[in-house]
């Protein structure tokens, strides 16, 4: 693992989210790398991972040379190693010299997968794959962040109109639809879960969103949502004021096609 940029102390502006420190997760491009910007904009600190070392390392970069090296850092990590996990809270910790504030259960995977006509164990090696960045790592990451919360705060999980009750689902896509309608229970269920800590737990679930996952899964799809319209709704969901009563909740994000 390969981690970029520095902290220093700093003092806090008189932002919304001041004194916050958030760890974002797939922050290398797309949603992830809109959500840091977002958050820094409104005074937090954020620590960042992706897969990809040299996608962190440009995020971080270009965002430090717009907010300072003490505002935000990253870490090429590997999500699907379950055991690793803790120590992405521990690097987190180092650099901000407390525990995170904030969770941005943002990575995700998907793959179109023609389902009839693919062989049982490639079925299952994606299966494995998706529900590990998808499921599993914002349930373990949740687990060590509510042990570690000093009081307060809030988790964001990113969900998707596809794991939503009755909306249009597409062919090829059974196994990606399946986590995230496992993103929507969790959030309900973690929401539960850090009630008596002070943890709030919501989900944003988007449509169509203009990334590269959505030019690789369905080039045919255009749409007017990008990556930071979903961004400030994250944001909105970790503003301690404006949605400090709001838990358990997925916000359904309607895209223009």
């Amino acid at each position: 693992m390969a981690i970029f940029g520095k902290n220093e102390s700093n003092s806090e502006t008189s932002l919304v989210l001041a004194g916050r420190c958030a760890l974002v997760t797939g922050g290398g491009r797309g949603i992830g790398a809109a959500v840091a910007e977002e958050l820094l904009r409104r005074g937090a600190r954020v620590f960042l991972c992706a897969r990809t070392a040299s996608e962190v390392e440009a995020v971080v970069t270009r965002l430090q040379a717009k907010y300072g090296t003490e505002k935000i850092s990253g870490v090429s990590f590997d999500l699907e190693r379950a055991e690793a996990l803790p120590t992405l809270l521990d690097q987190a910790e180092a650099a901000f010299g407390r525990p995170s504030d904030l969770l941005i259960n943002n990575a995700a995977i998907g793959y179109v997968i023609p389902f009839l006509e693919t062989p049982p164990e490639k079925l299952r090696e994606e299966w494995d794959q998706m529900s590990a960045i998808n499921i599993r790592a914002p349930l373990l990451l949740a687990h060590e962040f509510m042990r570690r919360s000093l009081g307060g705060g809030a988790i964001v999980n990113l969900g998707s109109l596809g794991g939503i009750r009755g909306t249009e689902k597409f062919p090829g896509l059974t196994p990606y639809v399946a986590t995230k309608f496992a993103v929507a229970g969790l959030t309900e269920a973690l929401a539960v879960e850090g009630r008596s800590i002070g943890v709030r737990v919501n989900a944003v679930a988007p449509g169509a969103v203009d990334t590269d996952m959505l030019r690789k899964a369905a080039p045919h799809l255009k749409t007017e949502t990008g990556p930071r319209d979903i961004a400030k709704v994250i944001a909105d969901l970790c503003d301690p004021i404006e949605s400090k009563s709001v838990t358990g909740m997925i916000f359904e994000i309607h895209s223009n096609l």
